[in-house]
């Protein structure tokens, strides 16, 4: 449709005269727009809801990055089933990042308050995930159960969701696996990352005011 409407922006009309793109394309395309902008609004309060909660900005970010590992599963998913991408696969992108999100907040959640009772960070991920595992474990399976009967098996007038479920088991699925991995492991290295940059910092506050360069 943009090479469509590129092609007729070329067109010279006389004065007083236009053409415009009408009908079921441009409306598809205005809902895309719309889908689109609503994702980027609820990411965005997610991420403040996440900050005020943990009162930190690097896990909330580490959390909100469970939502890309997704989009690997959810374009997998809708290849194998030969489904096109299309408003209804959004409104799935957008239930399937919640719940990546959700995921990720609680095994994170537990890390943090194994850290606070005294653990290490590599042993309050160790502690944590097989805590964390089941649930999660149980939820996406449930999730799927429900899902893939409306996804590959679907009754007359609930087809048109067909792509919604799909989307939703393909990046839930991904997610899910790689969450228990992806969000430790990064979790780890930021805690590390920081770590380095506060100890440079107190290095360079007791470094004596006489070695110091002038």
């Amino acid at each position: 449709m943009q090479t469509m409407m590129g092609a007729l922006a070329q067109i010279s009309f006389s004065a007083g005269y236009g053409i415009a793109m009408r009908g079921d394309m441009t409306e598809m395309m205005q809902s895309f727009d719309r889908l689109l902008n609503a994702m980027k609004i609820a990411a965005f309060f997610i991420f403040l809801l996440l900050v005020i909660q943990f009162r930190s900005v690097i896990q909330p970010l580490v959390m909100l990055l469970a939502i890309p590992l997704q989009l690997l599963g959810i374009a997998l998913a809708l290849i194998l089933a030969q489904q096109n991408f299309s408003t209804v696969s959004i409104l799935g992108i957008v239930v399937a990042n919640g719940m990546a999100v959700s995921n990720a907040i609680l095994l994170l959640d537990l890390i943090i308050a194994e850290r606070k009772r005294g653990l290490s960070v590599r042993a309050a991920i160790l502690a944590a995930g097989p805590v964390r595992l089941r649930p999660i474990l149980m939820t996406t399976i449930v999730s799927l159960v429900v899902l893939v009967p409306v996804a590959f098996f679907p009754k007359t007038g609930i087809d048109a969701y067909s792509p919604l479920a799909t989307v939703i088991i393909g990046g839930l699925s991904v997610s899910t696996v790689l969450t228990l991995f992806v969000v430790p492991a990064l979790h780890e290295t930021f805690f590390d990352l920081g770590e380095r940059i506060r100890g440079r910092r107190r290095a360079g506050r007791n470094v004596p005011s006489e070695a110091r360069p002038a």
